[in-house]
């Protein structure tokens, strides 16, 4: 019997992004008779709907048509190419195929993928909602409602959400929660609600289940305090005759009233253990009043700690609102960019050039790693900031960013190229002539758009000291090394120091990429001591170092002049006007530019332009 395969087609951008049911109806009707499979499962939940992908881009079709078939599907609407192996001797492209089998598997992971048993600690990625494509790690299970808490950490903010199960996917177990801990935001959350729950027993203990001894050592304290007052209660107990009878008689000295005398008569039937010898006081420091004793103060503290309890749920549950809810204003520090994709391109065989032989890597690059996080971030406005003059800081120190080479004549025609893109784009610019980007953006994130959720996007250190949780920095994938968020949690685990401090920090230690020397042979752990210990630079050159060595004194001691400097030139201002130009977004322009340039559009635009994917003909 013949194996059955299945042919592999890679989807266009437009199959890419379109909902897997719309997606195989339309397939059925350009292969009728064929049988589709596309690796993604649907969730519904009320009136949301969850995708569970397991392979991205690609559909299967079973071979049951000709070679030549598939091959008249390339092109079209949703299939961009089929996947073939390397051609024949004969010059004939021979399909890739799949077996049936490896189908099946894929379907089995699939069901596991929609039905994995999410638990305390994994890594889950949202599928749906203003949060889709978010990883985070789950915090707590809420089973009433097949429902958990997720942490989120990859905005501006921290903060706990609740998600339906089947809005994520798993990603990964925590390996070792112990080597591998989560921020010291949710350790304290955590640590809290762990004494919540053990509260929470204590908080449970049926008071009504001790009220008999309570009772009991009260009727205690009033016979005792009774046979105090009556100090001839026990002169009673001992008369021959009945109490009846002195009732009754005359001119007894007793002047009690029959009250007092009724209460008296109730004291002897309740408390006869007390009237033959035993010392009353004693029952005030018996084990019986101590035990008492330490239970109302039992009472009294779990009374505290309900008190307490419903405070902090007050409080957990106000968290998510302290921080917006998602990055409202993407803001990349535009030279710093261009120059990482420029360093990239450099050593490209076949530099990418428009129709006239002019390049166009730069232009191609940039706009591509904004697509990228457009995608992220679709809900996000866009700013690029760029470079003006340096010379503020270069008339202080002549060697400011010396070290640095002069961009190219082509470069700059590139960049002037971009700028213009970037507006049709829906891109807001900032630039002043005679400010840097670093000052720029400052004044971005603290004044013109405070309190609102920033990103800023830059592999320079300098804006470490703008970080708080509404403003993180985002230090991009380079190379082998992976993408970095620094929030203020961030900063103190990796540099030792708050964000206020950085500025200090990398006055000391310098900036090599602009071209400032820092303290030789010191390490930072000892740097960042003297800083926490002494606050600033004026306090620490103030101190005696306490915790360096001679060496390390002197050195530290000698370099005061430099890091003052330094200190001078790092420090963002943040008082400046900033000009902005506002993206006015024109998609038929975008795509005609570039076109020009050979670049192909629907590898950038649809981003920018969400309900356009697609848009571009195939063939």
């Amino acid at each position: 019997m013949a194996t059955v395969e299945w042919v592999v087609l890679e989807l266009t951008s437009q199959g890419e992004g379109e909902d897997p049911e719309v997606l195989r109806k339309a397939l059925n009707k350009s292969i009728k008779g064929g049988e589709v499979f596309i690796p993604a499962v649907i969730t519904s939940l009320g009136d949301s709907r969850v995708t569970h992908k397991l392979i991205d881009n690609y559909v299967f079709v079973k071979r049951t048509f000709s070679d030549q078939f598939f091959f008249k599907l390339e092109g079209s609407r949703y299939i961009s190419s089929v996947l073939t192996v390397s051609k024949t001797s004969a010059g004939i492209r021979k399909i890739s195929c799949v077996k049936t089998s490896d189908i099946d598997k894929m379907k089995s992971q699939l069901v596991i993928k929609t039905e994995q048993a999410i638990e305390i600690g994994d890594s889950v990625e949202v599928m749906s909602g203003p949060y889709k494509g978010i990883v985070g790690k789950v915090f707590e299970e809420i089973p009433e409602n097949d429902s958990v808490q997720v942490f989120i950490s990859l905005r501006s903010k921290k903060a706990i959400l609740t998600f339906p199960r089947s809005f994520l996917k798993f990603v990964s177990k925590e390996a070792d929660s112990d080597q591998t801990p989560l921020s010291p935001y949710l350790n304290k959350i955590s640590r809290t609600r762990d004494l919540m729950k053990r509260a929470q027993e204590a908080v449970r203990v049926p008071l009504p289940s001790v009220g008999g001894v309570l009772s009991k050592y009260q009727e205690i304290l009033r016979l005792v305090s009774w046979a105090e007052s009556l100090d001839c209660g026990l002169r009673l107990l001992h008369t021959p005759k009945p109490l009846e009878n002195i009732l009754d008689s005359k001119g007894d000295p007793l002047t009690l009233s029959y009250e007092r005398v009724k209460m008296m008569s109730q004291f002897i039937q309740r408390g006869p253990a007390l009237a033959y010898g035993f010392v009353l006081s004693e029952y005030k420091n018996d084990l019986l009043q101590s035990k008492c004793e330490t239970f109302q103060t039992l009472v009294r503290m779990i009374d505290r700690v309900s008190e307490i309890r419903k405070s902090l749920v007050s409080i957990e549950k106000s968290i998510p609102e302290w921080k917006p809810g998602m990055v409202q204003n993407v803001i990349f520090d535009g030279h710093n960019l261009a120059h990482r994709i420029a360093h990239a391109f450099k050593h490209l065989e076949a530099p990418l050039m428009d129709k006239d032989g002019n390049p166009t890597s730069l232009i191609y690059g940039f706009l591509k790693s904004v697509s990228v996080l457009r995608k992220r971030f679709e809900r996000a406005n866009f700013y690029v900031v760029w470079d003006g003059s340096k010379q503020r800081r270069s008339s202080v120190y002549p060697e400011y960013k010396a070290n640095r080479p002069q961009h190219s004549g082509e470069v700059s025609t590139q960049m002037t190229k971009l700028r213009e893109i970037l507006t049709l784009l829906g891109v807001n610019q900032a630039y002043h002539p005679e400010e840097e980007t670093d000052d720029l953006i400052a004044c971005l994130v603290r004044r013109h758009l405070h309190g609102k959720s920033n990103l800023i996007v830059s592999t320079d250190r300098d804006f470490l000291q703008l970080v708080i949780y509404t403003d993180i920095l985002m230090v991009p994938k380079v190379g082998s090394k992976p993408e970095i968020l620094y929030d203020p949690d961030k900063v103190v685990s990796e540099y030792g120091v708050t964000p206020s401090k950085m500025v200090y920090l990398r006055a000391l230690s310098g900036d090599t990429s602009d071209n400032l020397p820092g303290v030789s042979r010191v390490p930072k752990k000892i740097l960042s001591s003297l800083l926490n210990s002494h606050g600033t630079l004026d306090g620490l050159y103030s101190s005696s170092l306490a915790g360096t060595t001679e060496s390390q004194y002197d050195k530290i001691k000698g370099f005061e002049t430099q890091a003052r400097l330094n200190y001078t030139l790092m420090l963002l201002h943040d008082e400046l006007e900033v000009p902005i130009t506002e993206g006015k977004s024109d998609l038929d322009q975008a795509i005609s530019i570039l076109q020009d340039l050979g670049i192909q559009a629907d590898k950038i635009v649809p981003p920018f332009f969400t309900s356009t994917q697609g848009f571009i003909k195939q063939g």
